[in-house]
């Protein structure tokens, strides 16, 4: 886990950091079976006791002395794919391999000759004395027994520290603004990207958020980074370039699965950092050489630890197939945020839309043909857990909002700081909270959507399951245990003080439910049924034993074209209530100003509005008098100024001539007017002033040609 303080003004990286040298040496092997043997180091007792309680719950797994994965790869969680078949397999055929189990595939192609020099480190970030954050394992933060303080420091402290006698130091958040690695075939979120421009609204040249998605590591030997899970639901993929990295994923003993709400929240049963006192859990580690790359599944509680000074890259991505997971991974990540994992990436949220917005066009429009590589992506409605990864999606978008860390914020609030009084008031009257305009209307038109292909699968499927299970209304149901848990979930944790979302409390958790429920009239009809599910859980229980059958007579043709506008269908009351404050806003030519949107304005406030404008009005005519008081003044008392000729730059569309009839009337001693215009593509005229008296007269440009009224034919036709 990494706990993030304030930056220090300067890293002392020079410093040198006493080092504990453990004990005892540790085996652990790579995905083909092979030894690697290590000796940790440490800077404090606290990490090296809690590493080897660590690598007990690793040993504790083995089979003879070997990993899982070695002697009996059908019950380990990890799989390999050697390079040449994973690069030659179909995107569906590689989504379900990675369905259940933490994929390695060896053989990649890599850079023998790289090493952790600044060479090495600049294909990662681009500036050796860049600006970075950097855990520093040298210093415990004050307030915690074993968590390692996050300081401000550059590149090149890592280089520097990396001997015997430096700290050890990681370098973390170092996005990466292109993609190191050639488009695949295997990541929805890419795939739906491009399929969906300049559908639904969306177009064609919007920023694919590849910083958010691409990033690089770079870290010293012997760092440690705690249990936690991957941020926003994602799945994972790593690879080292230089040095070996060791990473262990937890796997639990009995039936509670990660879906329970109650996993990472037993005290005697779970531990972020160390050996918990009830052990349920063992933890399975694999090597991972430069060659070698990871693809871990969403909601992967997992720790790593680095054997040699690494340099890494990954990236996250979301697959069709793991959607049930995604919604776990992120109701965890929203309640435990603090606790359980270490960042959020907002441009997540916008690739979810995508994603169901790509379901819509392919499901329902029937937009994608047969040959089209994008069709694979799609979910298979004829099995229940596809239909289940389409419902999860949804879920995920309907609470757009609620598990928006934005939504709890007010504008420009810190997280560690109390709304001012003007914070408040913008909240309280008008919801408007961190969330910008624009993502406010793409999540109200996504929700739409999701309602949408939750009515489409409502009318079009029957469900099968358990007498008492949910199938008689399990989309509506489903929705329900996902809020009662959700609800449950965070109660319980500011029970126990464990660090959420920013500013969210149960109390606004619990008005932003209730706000979207207001969106569907049969969900909210379900949420009063509440009790029949259970509230404990993130998952559909028994899964195995529903199924779904489709009615032969729906027509695509019926759904395609809904006679409901999306982002009206998928307004909340909070929506409704945002942006007619927003709109009264830019009436009120006042940022500031906010206005009453429930209540008719009272007679005070329409004779204060009155006055305001009246005001408004006064001051204009005064500045405009000022103005011409100033013109004149100018003649009298500095003449100089009003040669007999005046060059003005035209940027008008009304007739020259006009204009320069008023400046005379303005300034009589002006004999000669040369006007100007600032495109290139318009010329310029000079007007005498005594001709300006016929009644023949007309513009002419420097060629000789006559000026159109507005300027120029030139002008007029642009």
């Amino acid at each position: 886990m990494i706990f993030i303080i304030n930056f220090v003004e300067k890293f002392e990286c020079k410093e040198e950091a006493p080092r504990i040298v453990c004990d005892r040496s540790f085996t652990v092997y790579d995905i083909d079976g092979n030894p690697h043997e290590f000796t940790p180091e440490f800077h404090h007792g606290v990490f090296n006791d809690r590493f080897q309680e660590f690598m007990e719950l690793v040993y504790d797994g083995y089979i003879e002395g070997r990993p899982p994965h070695i002697v009996d790869p059908q019950n380990s969680c990890l799989a390999k794919l050697h390079h040449q078949d994973f690069s030659t397999m179909s995107a569906s055929d590689i989504q379900n391999k990675m369905r259940h189990k933490q994929v390695v595939v060896t053989g990649l192609p890599f850079d023998e000759k790289m090493q952790f020099d600044a060479k090495g480190l600049r294909t990662v970030v681009g500036s050796m004395t860049a600006q970075i954050s950097i855990t520093d394992f040298s210093v415990i933060n004050p307030g915690t027994d074993c968590v390692p303080s996050v300081v401000s420091g550059h590149v090149n402290d890592l280089l520097e520290n990396a001997s015997s006698t430096g700290k050890i130091l990681n370098g973390l958040d170092l996005p990466m603004w292109s993609s190191y690695r050639p488009s695949n075939n295997y990541e929805t979120d890419a795939v739906a990207w491009n399929f969906t421009r300049r559908t639904h609204r969306i177009p064609l040249h919007g920023p694919f958020p590849t910083q958010d998605r691409e990033w690089g590591i770079a870290g010293l030997k012997h760092v440690l980074t705690f249990l936690h899970i991957d941020c926003d639901g994602f799945n994972t993929r790593y690879g080292t370039k230089v040095g070996r990295k060791l990473w262990a994923f937890l796997r639990p003993r009995d039936s509670k699965k990660l879906s329970s709400i109650d996993f990472y929240m037993d005290e005697d049963g779970f531990s972020l950092s160390g050996k918990p006192k009830d052990i349920k859990y063992d933890f399975e580690a694999v090597v991972l050489r430069p060659g070698d790359e990871l693809h871990m599944l969403p909601n992967s509680a997992h720790w790593v630890y680095g054997i040699d000074d690494v340099i890494a890259q990954g990236g996250h991505y979301y697959s069709s197939y793991l959607m049930q997971e995604t919604l776990q991974g992120i109701v965890h990540a929203f309640v435990l945020n603090k606790f359980l994992t270490n960042t959020e990436h907002i441009p997540s949220r916008h690739l979810l839309r995508r994603i169901l917005i790509f379901y819509q066009v392919g499901l329902i429009e029937g937009a994608i043909s047969e040959d089209d590589p994008a069709l694979v992506h799609l979910p298979n409605v004829e099995t229940m857990e596809g239909v289940l990864n389409i419902i999860c999606l949804a879920v995920l978008i309907i609470l757009g909002n609620v598990l928006d860390f934005r939504t709890y914020s007010t504008p420009n609030q810190g997280e560690d700081d109390e709304a001012s009084p003007t914070q408040r008031t913008l909240m309280d009257t008008g919801d408007i909270n961190a969330i910008p305009n624009n993502e406010r209307i793409a999540y109200c038109y996504a929700r739409g959507v999701a309602l949408h292909i939750l009515k489409w699968l409502r009318s079009c499927a029957t469900f099968t399951g358990p007498p008492d299970g949910l199938a008689d209304d399990l989309i509506s149901l489903f929705f329900v245990q996902i809020l009662a848990s959700l609800s449950d979930y965070k109660s319980l944790a500011e029970a126990k003080t464990y660090g959420g979302v920013p500013h969210c409390t149960s109390h606004l958790l619990s008005k932003q439910i209730a706000n979207v429920l207001e969106v569907d009239p049969i969900l909210k009809a379900a949420w009063v049924h509440k009790e029949r599910v259970p509230s404990h859980s993130l998952g559909l229980k028994e899964e195995e034993k529903y199924n779904v059958e489709w009615r032969r007579d729906w027509e695509r043709t019926s759904w395609r074209a809904p006679s409901v506008d999306f982002t009206l269908a998928g307004q909340t009351p909070f929506d409704i209530k945002y942006f007619e404050a927003t709109k009264l806003r830019i009436n009120s030519e006042n940022a500031n100003m906010i206005v009453d949107v429930v209540k008719p304005p009272r007679k005070k406030a329409k004779l204060l509005l009155y006055a305001m404008c009246t005001l408004y009005n006064i001051l204009t005519i005064i500045l405009q008098s000022i103005s011409l008081i100033a013109i004149l003044l100018f003649k009298i008392c500095e003449p100089k100024y009003f040669a007999s000729k005046l060059v003005i730059v035209w940027q008008h569309s009304s007739s020259r001539t006009s204009f320069a009839n008023y400046v005379c009337g303005m300034m009589p001693s002006i004999t000669q007017i040369s006007i100007q215009t600032d495109s290139v593509i318009l010329s310029h005229c000079e007007i005498n002033v005594e001709d300006l008296a016929r009644s023949d007269y007309t513009e002419t440009d420097d060629d000789g040609s006559r000026a159109s009224e507005s300027g120029s034919d030139n002008e007029q036709e642009l």
